[in-house]
């Protein structure tokens, strides 16, 4: 059994002209909404630990934050990082800490 294609036949040239012009400026305009900015790649791998006894959110950011930044701005981080709602650990915990690229 064969399938029969339909054709499309155009009736009005300049009316299919008018939409296919419409059409391309729209998409155009819609580009720039769509394009990837590089400031939103992050400029930092992640490097699971775990976490030991004795171990504070504290200790682990002056352990792992680069010399040129605030501890605390690290802190912040790795809290955000992590989504953590508390800032108790236990040993065992595994913590994803940011290893900055310098």
């Amino acid at each position: 059994m064969k399938i029969k294609r339909k054709k499309y036949i155009i009736v009005d040239k300049i009316r299919f002209l008018i939409f296919v012009t419409i059409f391309m400026v729209f998409i155009i305009t819609m580009m720039p909404v769509f394009k990837v900015n590089a400031k939103d790649i992050p400029d930092f791998a992640i490097e699971p630990i775990y976490v030991s006894s004795g171990d504070t959110l504290w200790h682990i950011s002056v352990k792992y934050a680069p010399n040129n930044m605030d501890v605390r701005l690290y802190l912040d981080n790795l809290i955000q990082l992590n989504k953590l709602e508390t800032l108790t650990l236990y040993p065992g915990d595994i913590l994803y800490v940011p290893i900055y690229n310098n």
